[in-house]
């Protein structure tokens, strides 16, 4: 064991510049272009090379503590009041009733002023309320534009 302070041979190089990735053991350069950063170690270089940590991060178990951690942190839920709520909506968008196209999790609406939480949305869904400003009078004026070039009253006026 190295003593307090020295570098270990097995894992950092004589100079310092390069380290062994603690996950795949091949040796790159210790940056962080190639390593993890890690706050808590003096040179701010983490154990896992990026490859491996991409690798890390898309398992499902880490997938699963990041969702967990986003609900708690963003929106004070548990995965269980997450869960009721997607069974409660029928595993569907609170808005077009559709599953999300994308494959991925229904994201959690909120209103930006209080941060009350309303309901899970699809993706496009959200991303339309979040491009709006949550503002329904623009919401009113897009889906008035949309409803006028559906129909074929020849005119290019929307406000006609």
């Amino acid at each position: 064991m190295p003593a307090p302070g020295s570098r270990d041979p097995n894992v950092w190089s004589e100079d310092g510049s390069a380290r062994r990735c603690g996950h795949c053991g091949k040796w790159k350069p210790a940056t962080p272009e190639h390593f993890e950063a890690n706050r808590r170690k003096p040179n701010g270089i983490g154990s896992r090379c990026r490859g491996c940590l991409k690798e890390y991060n898309h398992t499902p178990t880490r997938r699963a503590r990041r969702h967990r951690h986003h609900l708690r942190d963003e929106y004070q839920l548990t995965p269980l009041e997450y869960s009721d709520m997607e069974r409660a909506q029928g595993h569907t968008c609170a808005l077009c009733g559709e599953p999300c196209s994308t494959g991925r999790r229904l994201a959690v609406d909120h209103d930006h002023e209080t941060g009350r939480v309303r309901a899970l949305l699809c993706n496009q869904c959200n991303r339309v309320l979040g491009m709006a400003g949550d503002d329904p009078d623009r919401l009113r004026r897009m889906a008035a534009y949309v409803e006028h070039f559906r129909q074929d009253s020849g005119s290019s006026d929307p406000n006609a």
